[in-house]
C-alpha cells in the first residue's frame, strides 16, 4: 500500500512538473513568436543621439515570417521521403555519422576563429574591469573587496575573479587572447553537448546534423568568442551537465559519476557566470521529473548533489576571496535591487540597467539589510509608476520582453562594435561596424530566429506530454521558462536571455523532424520515433487549454494594440542611422 501510494505521488508530481512546463512553454512561444511577426528590435553601438546600447523598436511585416515559413514546411513535405533515406544510411554508417559530426564541430571553430581575426575587440566595461581587478590583486591591490568596492557589492562575480585571476596569472598580458581561445573551445563543447542532447532527447542522427547546422547558421553565440567573459564559458558547462543528468536517468542502471559530473560542471558554470544558476534549478526540477522510472533514490542523489555543488561553489569562492584579501566581505548587494531595477525604465530600454542597485547599495551605507528594505519600498513604487506609465504595466512588460528577445542579433555584433574593432581592415570595419549594414543583415537572423520559435512550438504541439519523450526532453523547457521568468523580472538584456534561446535549437530540429515524420504515411512509419505517441486524455485536456489561452492572449494583445509600443521608433531610428553615417 505504502509502495502503491508513493508511485502515484510519484507520478502525479512528474506530471504536474512536465505538464505545467510544456504549458507555459507553449503559451510563452507563441508569445514570442507573434512579437517576432511584428516586431523586432535594434541595439545602438555609436554614441550619436543615445546612449550605447539604447534599444529602438521597429516594425516588422508579418508576411515575411509566414512566407519562410511556408517555404519551410513545404520542403519538408518535399524532402521527406529522401530525408528518410538519408537517415536510415546514417544509422546504417557510423563512420560516415560520426565523420560528419566532428566536421559540424570542426567547422564551428573554424567559424569562431574567422570572427575573432577579423574583429579582434578590445574588452570594455565590465570585462575591462573584471580583468583590471584579476591584475590589481597579482600586485596586492584588494581594495575593490570592501564592502564599497565593486567586488564587496557585487559579490556574484566573485567566481569570475578567480577565473581572470588565473587567466592573468597563468598568461600575464595574453590573457585577453587566451580567453577568446578557450571561448573557442567552449564553442565547439557546446556545439558537441548539442548534438548529444538531441540524441538523448530522441533525436535521431540526421536530427542531430541539423540541430548542429541550426545552431551554426544561427551564430550570435558563436560571435561571443571575442566576449572576454563567463557567457559562453558557462553555457558549454551547464550544456555537458545537462547531458550527464540526462544519461544518469536513461541509462538502464544509472552511473554514480554521471550525477557527480553533472553536479560539478553546473556548479563550475555557476562560478563563471552566476545566471547558470537558473539551469541548476531547472536540473533540480528534472530530477523530479524522472521519479517514476528511478524512483525516490537516484533522484534524491541527483537534485542533492545540484544543490551540494551550488552550495559549495559559491561558499568557496567567497572564502577565498576573504582570506586572500584579508577583508570580512558581506553579502553584498541585494537581489532585490536587481529585481526592483528590473521594473524600472531605463534610458537603454524598460528593466535595464540603470545603476539602481549600485546606487541604492551606497546609499544604504553598505547594508545589505538596509539596501533589501529600501529596494523592497521602490519596488512598490516602480509598480505604481509603470501602471501610470505609457501602455501600464502590459505596455512595460511587452516592452521589456521584446527588448531581450527580439533583437535578432542578441547584441552579437555589438560586443566588437562598442568595444572598437582592433583589426585595421577597412571591408570589416566598414561592414561589421557599421549599423545600417547591420540592420539589413538582422533581416536574416530575425527569419531564422522566428522558424527556431515556431519549430519549438511544433516540438511541443505535437508531443505526447505524458510521454516517455516528453519527460526525457523536457529539461530544456524547464530551464527556457525558467529563463524566461527569470529575466521578465530581473535586469533585462539581450546577453543574458541568448543562453536560453539556444537551448530551443535542438527542439527545433525535433519539431520539425517531427513535421517531416507527419509527411509521410502511417503505414511507412508504424514504429517510427516522429510519429505522435497516444497520451492520456487530461494531458490532452492540458495541451489544448494551452494553445487556447495562447491564442486569446495573442489576439488580446493585437486588439487592444498593446503591440504598438514594440514598433513605435522607426523615424527615431531612421534619424539615428543617418547622425550615424555622418560621423
Amino acid at each position: 500500500m505504502g509502495k502503491s501510494l508513493g508511485r502515484r505521488i510519484a507520478n502525479a508530481v512528474s506530471g504536474l512538473i512536465t505538464v505545467c512546463t510544456l504549458a507555459a512553454l507553449t503559451i510563452v512561444l507563441c508569445l514570442l513568436a507573434l512579437s517576432a511577426m511584428v516586431s523586432t528590435s535594434f541595439v545602438t553601438t555609436k554614441d550619436a543621439t543615445h546612449l550605447l546600447e539604447h534599444t529602438f523598436f521597429l516594425p516588422n511585416n508579418p508576411l515575411l515570417g509566414i512566407v519562410a515559413l511556408a517555404l519551410v514546411l513545404a520542403a519538408l513535405a518535399l524532402l521527406a521521403k529522401p530525408a528518410l533515406r538519408l537517415a536510415r544510411w546514417l544509422d546504417a554508417n557510423d563512420t560516415a555519422f560520426r565523420r560528419a559530426r566532428r566536421a559540424l564541430v570542426a567547422l564551428t571553430g573554424i567559424v569562431c576563429i574567422a570572427w575573432l581575426a577579423a574583429t579582434q575587440p578590445t574588452p570594455r566595461s565590465d570585462q575591462a574591469i573584471m580583468m583590471q581587478l584579476a591584475r590589481d590583486s597579482l600586485n596586492g591591490e584588494w581594495g575593490n573587496f570592501t564592502n564599497h568596492g565593486y567586488l564587496g557589492c557585487f559579490t556574484s562575480q566573485i567566481g569570475l575573479f578567480w577565473v581572470f585571476r588565473l587567466f592573468a596569472q597563468v598568461f600575464g598580458s595574453a590573457d585577453v587572447f587566451a580567453f577568446q581561445l578557450v571561448n573557442v573551445l567552449a564553442a565547439m563543447v557546446m556545439m558537441w553537448e548539442l548534438l548529444e542532447i538531441t540524441a538523448l532527447a530522441g533525436g535521431s542522427r540526421l536530427c542531430q546534423l541539423a540541430t548542429s547546422l541550426l545552431a551554426i547558421l544561427f551564430f550570435p553565440m558563436l560571435q561571443y568568442v571575442a566576449f572576454v567573459y563567463g557567457n559562453l564559458l558557462g553555457l558549454a558547462l551547464s550544456l555537458a551537465a545537462i547531458k550527464h543528468e540526462m544519461r544518469f536517468f536513461r541509462s538502464p542502471e544509472p552511473r554514480l559519476v554521471d550525477a557527480i559530473t553533472s553536479a560539478a560542471l553546473v556548479g563550475l558554470a555557476t562560478v563563471v557566470k552566476g545566471n547558470y544558476a537558473v539551469f541548476l534549478l531547472g536540473m533540480i526540477l528534472y530530477a523530479l521529473v524522472r521519479l517514476p522510472e528511478r524512483g525516490v533514490r537516484p533522484a534524491a542523489i541527483a537534485a542533492g548533489l545540484l544543490v551540494v555543488a551550488y552550495m559549495a561553489q559559491s561558499w568557496i569562492s567567497l572564502q577565498m576571496a576573504r582570506y586572500a584579501s584579508s577583508y570580512p566581505i558581506d553579502q553584498g548587494c541585494s537581489p532585490w535591487g536587481w529585481i526592483t531595477m528590473g521594473a524600472q525604465e531605463s534610458d537603454l530600454a524598460s528593466g535595464w540597467w540603470n545603476n539602481y542597485n549600485w546606487d541604492s547599495y551606497m546609499d544604504a551605507r553598505h547594508n545589505t539589510a538596509a539596501q533589501e528594505q529600501v529596494a523592497k519600498r521602490d519596488l512598490v513604487l516602480a509598480l505604481q509608476e509603470m501602471r501610470e506609465g505609457e501602455g501600464g504595466m502590459v505596455g512595460f512588460y511587452l516592452r521589456k520582453t521584446a527588448s531581450q528577445w527580439n533583437n535578432p542579433t542578441f547584441e552579437g555584433f555589438w560586443i566588437v562594435q562598442s568595444g572598437g574593432i582592433g583589426n585595421p581592415s577597412d571591408l570589416i570595419a566598414n561592414s561589421v561596424g557599421n549599423d545600417a549594414w547591420m540592420a539589413q543583415f538582422s533581416v536574416y537572423l530575425h527569419v531564422l530566429q522566428f522558424l527556431i520559435i515556431v519549430g519549438a512550438v511544433c516540438w511541443a504541439v505535437t508531443l505526447g506530454w505524458g510521454s516517455q519523450e516528453a519527460r526525457t526532453g523536457v529539461v530544456l523547457a524547464i530551464v527556457f521558462v525558467g529563463g524566461f521568468a527569470c529575466h521578465l523580472l530581473w535586469e533585462a538584456k539581450c546577453q543574458y536571455t541568448l543562453p536560453y534561446f539556444e537551448l530551443l535549437i535542438p527542439l527545433a530540429a525535433l519539431g520539425y523532424a517531427r513535421l517531416m515524420g507527419y509527411a509521410m504515411s502511417r503505414r511507412m512509419h508504424r514504429d517510427d520515433a516522429n510519429v505522435q505517441p497516444k497520451e492520456s486524455g487530461a494531458a490532452f485536456a492540458c495541451k489544448c487549454g494551452a494553445l487556447a489561452c495562447a491564442a486569446i492572449l495573442c489576439v488580446a494583445l493585437c486588439a487592444s494594440g498593446s503591440l504598438d509600443g514594440i514598433r513605435m521608433d522607426t523615424a527615431e531610428f531612421n534619424a539615428y542611422l543617418q547622425q550615424s553615417q555622418d560621423q
